[in-house]
């Protein structure tokens, strides 16, 4: 990816990357070990999610992240199907 691209993305979405891996340690304190393809799957799902979340915090006080909260809905929709899909 070409630097020009990389500065242009983080004067959007700032450290979010840092946020959200700051985030996900917090969120499995005890750390987390990932055995199956559909481990593997529900945790992407899940860091998706919680990198969107990192993006709209570093804009919150500009109002947001619309974009972001459109992804944040999808890949919770995208979860919770795959875990309903799972219990069956």
């Amino acid at each position: 990816m070409p630097i020009d691209i990389i500065a242009e993305r983080g004067k959007v979405y700032g450290n979010a990357y840092e946020l959200s891996g700051a985030a996900t340690s917090k969120l499995f304190p005890d750390g987390l070990r990932l055995e199956t393809p559909d481990d593997h799957i529900r945790f992407h799902l899940l860091r998706m999610i919680v990198a969107k979340l990192a993006r709209y915090a570093n804009k919150f006080k500009s109002g947001g992240h619309e974009d972001s909260l459109v992804d944040i809905a999808g890949y919770a929709e995208m979860l919770r199907q795959y875990d309903a899909r799972e219990k069956e």
